[in-house]
């Protein structure tokens, strides 16, 4: 399947794939963090039970009490919270979604998610108490446990997952990354395969140190949690300029350049639009106070936007840059979309110099691409 997925993205963008990163530990346990509905089977025993959403299909189906693509500290943790989710009306009541997030680190956090409001003061203690029993079944570092309804958010530890990733420099010297990874914010599901990518963009982003200009900046749009600013950062750029319009994503981001020692690095609360009026001086921002753009000599731009791709703002950006540009897309036909729009945009000559494919979701038709573009004088 990896093979037929690869060819339709080299007749998609009319270009051969120069790598493929396939999923180290196969089409079994890939998956950090998965999100199951909570359901009576009625035609079983009328219990609730797990059940999550096929590919393409509004079905549910029913689970055992394992998920055999999810991490398997996840599949240790599932019968425990099952079991308790029968039994405990405490844990159970109205319940109606189960979020499970681990990491390589060896966290584990989970979502319960309910209809009605909870009781604070019966809920705590029993979410207290699964959360015990999860980790001894799991032998996690940490169990972290959060109630949800609406307008309610109960947490029992932290709200987010840590996780940490060697990379190794451009003298193979490996260096640690830290990261927050939160409940409602985006990160990438396999870790492993997210490893792969931070090593990938480090090494195309790196200039020989005999050729490295003296004003060497990154730009980067969509940066999320930092989950690619902070190895850029401290790796291949003098200064860097992250924006994202996530609340929760900006904490996490700026968390972790402190973390990771990448203090070059600035994080600003801000959509793409926003950004792209920055950009072009078209309005003030006091989220810009102290962030001067006249400043920055940008070499790359990176983008690692949502499944939609680029928005208009980003497009135009990216059109005017003469330079790198790094973009990783979840989506292929946006991808090929939105390098359209900026070949049409652009005055400056387009160049594919390396086009990556890492197979995310093993067995699926799902396939992440990395593409390195330079612009150049026509």
């Amino acid at each position: 399947m990896l093979a037929a997925k690869v060819r339709a993205v080299e007749r998609l963008l009319g270009r051969a794939v120069d790598r493929v990163h396939e999923c180290p530990c196969g089409d079994l346990g890939y998956r950090m963090k998965i999100s199951l509905r909570v359901t009576r089977d009625k035609e079983k025993d009328g219990l609730p039970r797990f059940a999550w959403h096929e590919p393409k299909s509004k079905h549910l189906t029913f689970l055992d009490k394992s998920f055999p693509i999810a991490h398997e500290r996840i599949n240790k943790a599932l019968p425990v919270v099952l079991d308790r989710i029968q039994k405990d009306p405490s844990i159970g009541h109205s319940l109606f979604e189960t979020k499970l997030h681990t990491s390589l680190l060896g966290d584990l956090m989970i979502s319960l998610v309910y209809r009605v409001p909870l009781t604070e003061t019966v809920w705590s203690p029993a979410a207290e108490e699964l959360g015990e029993a999860v980790r001894e079944a799991t032998g996690a570092t940490r169990v972290n446990m959060i109630g949800r309804s609406r307008k309610q958010n109960i947490v029992l530890g932290n709200p987010y997952v840590l996780e940490k990733f060697p990379i190794l420099d451009g003298d193979g010297v490996s260096h640690d990354f830290w990261y927050r990874q939160s409940a409602e914010e985006f990160s990438q599901p396999n870790g492993l395969m997210n490893n792969i990518m931070l090593q990938w963009a480090a090494d195309a982003t790196r200039l020989p140190a005999n050729d490295r200009p003296v004003e060497n900046d990154l730009l980067e749009l969509y940066c999320g949690n930092g989950n690619f600013t902070s190895v850029l950062s401290k790796f291949n750029y003098e200064y860097t300029l992250a924006s994202e319009i996530g609340r929760v994503g900006v904490k996490d981001a700026i968390w972790s350049l402190a973390k990771n020692k990448s203090h070059q690095a600035k994080v600003v609360r801000m959509s793409s639009h926003e950004m792209c009026q920055a950009f072009f001086n078209e309005r003030q921002f006091q989220r810009l106070r102290e962030v001067d753009l006249d400043d920055y000599l940008f070499r790359t731009i990176f983008v690692d936007p949502p499944r939609q791709g680029l928005d208009v703002g980003s497009v135009r950006i990216l059109s005017t840059h003469q330079g790198q540009i790094i973009y990783v897309s979840c989506n292929p036909v946006t991808m090929k979309r939105d390098i359209e729009a900026i070949r049409e945009l652009s005055p400056f000559k387009m160049e594919i110099k390396e086009l990556v494919c890492f197979d995310q979701f093993p067995n699926t038709d799902h396939l992440e691409l990395g593409a390195v573009i330079q612009m150049t004088p026509p």
